[in-house]
Parts: structure tokens; sequence; C-alpha cells
């Protein structure tokens, strides 16, 4: 199943897989280059939906590592170093749940530089990205239509001691009343800083539900980010929202002055660091 690399379009979903420029064979090694888009685009994308073979072989080409930038001004990208082919062409297979739902064969520039991705005609695949979440709605409606309101809100802040590609590690949870959402992302990220993850949800106590189940009528709305212990499939909604998560402990939220958490309040952390308590 093979098709026009410099003009290539399959399903449509939450994920746009781009080949930028050609494969380029260097120091022993193939190196390819992959752009990603959409609502579920991650770095890792690319190597969860892509698989290279040697055409001449009829062997895949095994992963020796890559590098990518998830907030790329172009959208997040991946360049991908495989073991060399034997030939001067590979097939790249596009993938999803472990089906191949298309493919092209590219041939290899051999001795040469990875070329930008405005040099070459690209290839672009979709795939559904696991949810078939479609990313933020917004609709007119007409504010009439609510008929309450509740000027006390509870908040809940789950601290993560994440590792460095995952938001999964211990939690330190705490609820925070008589403040506003900008507060208590303002206290959230004072407590992470660049060390831990944080996620805010807004504390919801459901009457019908503890009718029905007794003792289990509250629940969350999650407001930012998510748990960070929750498991997700690569390339969801939730993976990226985990994702947004771990870029939070290096772009903070911009918060004015006037909308920061007073310093008097408890502090369990500062910078990712235990405090003991201090208040």
């Amino acid at each position: 199943m093979t098709s026009d690399p410099a003009d290539f379009e399959a399903l449509v979903g939450a994920i746009s897989i781009r080949r930028e420029g050609m494969p380029v064979v260097e120091g022993g090694h193939l190196t390819i280059r992959f752009g990603m888009s959409g609502p579920g685009a991650v770095i890792r994308a690319a190597k969860d939906h892509v698989a290279v073979f040697d055409v001449g072989a009829g062997t895949r080409l095994e992963s020796l590592g890559g590098y990518g930038m998830q907030d790329a001004p172009g959208g997040p990208f991946f360049v991908w170093e495989l073991t060399e082919p034997h030939g001067d062409t590979v097939e790249v297979c596009y993938t999803d749940g472990g089906e191949v739902i298309a493919s092209e064969v590219v041939s290899v520039v051999r001795g040469g530089s990875l070329v930008r991705p405005d040099d070459v005609a690209t290839l672009t695949f979709r795939v559904p990205g696991g949810t078939g979440d479609p990313g933020p709605g917004i609709v007119p409606v007409d504010e009439r239509d609510s008929s309450w309101e509740d000027g006390h809100p509870r908040f809940r802040v789950y601290l993560h001691g994440s590792g460095g590609t995952e938001t999964y590690g211990w939690t330190d949870t705490y609820d925070i009343t008589g403040a506003d959402v900008l507060q208590v992302i303002d206290w959230a990220q004072r407590q992470a800083g660049d060390v831990l993850t944080y996620a805010v949800a807004l504390v919801r106590d459901d009457v019908e539900h503890a009718r029905i189940n007794p003792g289990h009528g509250r629940g969350l709305v999650w407001l930012v980010g998510m748990d960070g212990n929750d498991t997700t499939d690569p390339g969801s909604a939730d993976d990226v929202t985990q994702q947004r998560m771990l870029a939070r402990r290096h772009h903070r939220i911009d918060v004015a002055d006037l909308d920061t958490m007073p310093t008097t309040v408890h502090e369990p952390y500062e910078g990712g660091r235990p405090t003991r308590g201090r208040r």
C-alpha cells in the first residue's frame, strides 16, 4: 500500500503526523523527522504510530533514540534515529492500534544533512488519537439557562512527585476555600516550583449521588490538569493533559500581582521542597 509522498492524506482524527523532508543516512544510521499537530499531538506520537522498514531486506529498522520539542513554534516535532538500511529506499508505515493504515516508499539521501521541512514536500497521516476527543468546543449560550450559583467554592490541589517524563508519583493533596481559581493556581505553582507537578479541581458535593451511594457524594471537576497517577492511552486527550502538566514545571501560568495568593497562608512546600509545616 503506497502513495505519492508529495500528496498524501489519510484518516482524519485527533493527531496529524507529517514526515518532514527526506530520510538521511549519515554516520551509520538513518535520521527522519516527523512533525505533529492536533489536540492529541505529543512528541512520542511518531514512535507510537510509525514503523520504518528496509525495503531491500524486508526488516524493520530499530530505534536508536532521538530528540524533539513539545512546544516548538510549528507544533511538536521528533527527529528519529534508526539503524542504517542496506538499500536506498525505506517503507514508512503509519499504524493505529498495531494495524498498518497506510504506507509510503521513500528514497533516502546518503551523506547529506537532514533536509528542512520547507525544502521538500511532506507526507501527512492522521490517526484517531485514542479517545476521539474533538478538542475544545466553543458555542454561544443564553446565560439565563443557569438557575443557581456558588460564591464559596472549595478547590482541591494535587501535588505530584512526578518523574522527568511521566506524572506518576507520590501525591500530597490540599483543599482551599476563601480564594478564587487564580489565587489557587498561584499557590499551587509556588508549592510545585520546577520540581513537582500540580492539578487543580473544583470539589462538588452531589446530593443525588450521596442518596444513591451514601458516603460517596463528593466528586471533582478538573480545572487545571488531572490526577497524575491516572493511566492514559498514548496520544489521548488525557495523555496530552499530563504532558502539559509536565511542561508547566518550566512554563508557569502568569498570574497578575492582584490575583496572587497571600503569602501568609499555609505553605507546605517552597519551589517543590518541603518547608516542614511553615506557615
